[in-house]
């Protein structure tokens, strides 16, 4: 439980310096605030769903960071609900592959 308040705490922190500096226009791109401060908190999810081995938690979110990011990506074609079902077909084939075994 310490070690996971610890990895947020640091997680926040980090986040904080990349609003900043996004703030300062050092990143070649501007990012909207909003596309910058749910990235951010997705990817956290992200980083503690691999650490857990919890696909629906790195498919779901990096579907929402797609769909944010998908004029950049050039996926606007695809995007929203194909990429949501994608994630989820994805997360549901990995839960089956990768069963945790009790």
């Amino acid at each position: 439980m310490k070690d996971k308040k610890m990895y947020w705490a640091l997680y926040l922190i980090i986040a904080a310096v990349v609003v900043l500096l996004n703030s300062l226009d050092v990143f070649p791109t501007k990012l909207s605030l909003f596309n910058l401060i749910v990235s951010i908190l997705m990817g956290g999810v992200v980083v503690g769903s691999l650490i857990n081995l919890s696909f629906y938690g790195i498919f779901i979110p990096l579907s929402v960071i797609g769909i944010l990011f998908a004029e950049e990506l050039n996926i606007t074609a695809i995007t929203p609900i194909p990429i949501i079902v994608i994630a989820i077909l994805l997360s549901i084939g990995m839960q089956i592959i990768f069963k945790k075994k009790i």
